[in-house]
């Protein structure tokens, strides 16, 4: 039996040896990414395939590479891998160490020696060479490789000796040797690629298991893939983001410039990290925009798009500056940073989402109240930055001041931005919006409060009573009001008033638009207005029994 056991385990090494390399056996190799549980496009793992000697890769072949079920890319896939040693030939046709030539040393014979597969048609026939194509769509499964052969070659095939192998890299975000078409239906791929090219991203949103395998086939079964379901992606639990006041009474009222007055205008830009160009102790200094995170950080690269969602108010063209922290005082602070990205080069759309300028921000009240055609910009961008620390949990992001058309605004105006944040290429993080002020100082006798002292229960009693709200300003608005009875319950309701109109109805309505806790209505109560807008209003009540009634104004 001891013979028998040695002899079989001599015949079963034998066979390893025999199989560990053998021709059309394909290594491959990944890296397994972390993805946030249910996240709708986050990146995939890299690849690296090895050929073993001795094996064919021709003209014609394909592989394939499909994801899960409800796994999808999220992503377009197109680009195309040319190979070829320095001297024109093809690695594996040429003798020798030529066998796997990284595709980084491509660079010289891509834009070189074969130039001219670059500028009017796909490959150039008379050289040498083998092409990979690699191609997918968003919303499908599959990722395909088409291998194209041209020239005096057939294919690739990969020398005899044993450590001979042909490597084939992708979706690793490396660009060098990687070109893409222009997109003018021509395919000709004559563009050299971007990282964002070479990124597989996917969604799982769909999908519960913890780990994310890949199926590998060739067409004919030609090839056998050692594994041939690898691991590219493990789910893990997602980070929860949200954006951090650092000060919340600090969202102030920003000053209006003055129209053309004998020959001069009086307009300056506002800056909401600093406070310029904010009314008086309406703004307090260093609120910036701030992100939070429930757990540190991936330290990567972040895309950032800041939207400007008001009519007549644009991006200047100051530089941005993002930097984070591991607690919430130095990001408020803007002290002890551990990762910063300073004097960032934005890119700006108009409202059309064409590519615009920034104008210069207004450093003084003399310039132009006019934003100029072609200055416009309400979109901000910033792609590839990596300003992320160890240990941070709240990202900064210093915005540059605003500019404002005053022919486009009113006073009452909310300035809104909204704030995308997403890892580079693919991961998305958070997307909300923000106040960042209100236009209009608030002037000697304009009030956007007023509280109407009393009024009588409204259910069981002999008098009924009514109010008027009215909009003393050129813009219509919200008047939002809180209702207190004397029982203790608190009520809210809201109405919208035109500009230089009014709402009347009887305090009976409540019953139908208030909401709050309690029960309302049998007690009796005051009522607190705040308004975006220039309020007053009438309050009354009446005894029809008796004739008896009494009106008053509110308290500004």
């Amino acid at each position: 039996m001891k013979f028998r056991m040695i002899g079989l385990l001599a015949l079963m090494a034998t066979l390893a040896a025999g199989t560990a390399f053998a021709a059309n056996r394909v290594e491959v190799k990944v890296t397994s990414e972390p993805i946030a549980q249910y996240a709708t496009c986050e990146k995939a793992g890299g690849y690296t395939m090895e050929w073993d000697s001795g094996s064919t890769i021709l003209g014609g072949d394909q592989l394939t590479i499909d994801l899960p079920l409800n796994v999808t890319l999220c992503n377009d896939i197109d680009i195309m891998l040319p190979w070829t040693d320095a001297a024109g030939g093809v690695p594996g046709v040429d003798a020798g160490d030529d066998n796997g030539v990284p595709r980084n040393t491509l660079a010289a014979y891509a834009a070189g020696t074969a130039g001219a597969a670059f500028s009017g048609a796909p490959v150039d026939e008379a050289e040498d060479a083998v092409y990979f194509y690699i191609s997918g769509d968003a919303g499908t499964q599959r990722v395909t490789i088409n291998v194209v052969a041209v020239g005096g070659v057939t294919g690739i095939t990969v020398g005899g000796n044993a450590d001979d192998v042909f490597t084939l890299e992708f979706f690793d975000q490396n660009t060098d040797g990687i070109f893409v078409d222009d997109d003018d239906a021509d395919a000709v791929y004559n563009n050299a690629g971007v990282i964002a090219d070479n990124t597989r991203c996917i969604n799982v949103s769909a999908y519960s298991n913890e780990t994310v395998k890949d199926s590998l086939d060739s067409a004919a079964d030609k090839y056998t893939f050692i594994p041939s379901d690898p691991q590219v992606a493990h789910i893990v639990a997602a980070t929860g983001y949200s954006l951090y006041e650092c000060d919340k009474n600090s969202v102030g009222r920003i000053i209006m410039g003055e129209a053309e007055y004998q020959g001069s205008e009086s307009c300056v830009s506002f800056d909401f990290e600093d406070g310029d160009g904010y009314c008086a102790n309406t703004h307090s200094a260093n609120n910036a925009l701030i992100i939070k995170a429930t757990a540190d950080m991936p330290i990567t690269d972040y895309n950032v798009e800041l939207e400007i969602l008001t009519d007549g108010v644009y991006w200047s063209d100051e530089t941005v500056d993002m930097a984070s922290y591991e607690d919430a005082a130095n990001a408020c602070a803007g002290t002890n940073s551990v990762g910063d990205d300073l004097g960032l080069t934005p890119t700006y759309t108009d409202a059309a989402g064409e590519t615009e300028s920034a104008a210069a921000p207004r450093a003084n009240g003399t310039e132009d109240c006019d934003v100029a055609d072609g200055s416009k910009a309400v979109t901000l961008y910033l792609t590839g930055t990596s300003p992320v620390g160890a240990d941070a949990r709240y990202l900064e992001i210093d915005m540059p001041a605003f500019n404002y058309d005053l022919d486009e605004i009113t006073a009452g105006d909310e300035v809104e931005v909204r704030v995308k944040l997403s890892k580079a290429p693919c991961g998305e993080i958070i997307e909300d919006t923000f106040v960042v002020g209100t236009f209009g100082c608030i002037e000697a006798g304009v009030s956007y409060d007023v509280t109407f002292p009393y009024f009588t229960q409204i259910t069981g009693d002999a008098f009924w009573d009514g109010m008027a709200i009215v909009n003393l300003s050129g813009t219509a608005g919200t008047a939002e009001l809180t209702i207190y009875e004397a029982d203790g319950d608190v009520f809210t309701a809201s109405y919208d008033v035109e500009a230089h109109g009014m709402v009347v109805f009887n305090t009976s309505d409540l019953l139908s638009t208030a909401t709050g806790s309690g029960t309302l209505g049998d007690a009796r109560f005051y009522v607190e207005v705040e308004a975006d807008f220039n309020v007053d209003g009438f309050a009354m009540m009446a005894n029809s029994a008796t004739g008896e009634s009494m009106g008053y104004l509110p308290r500004k």
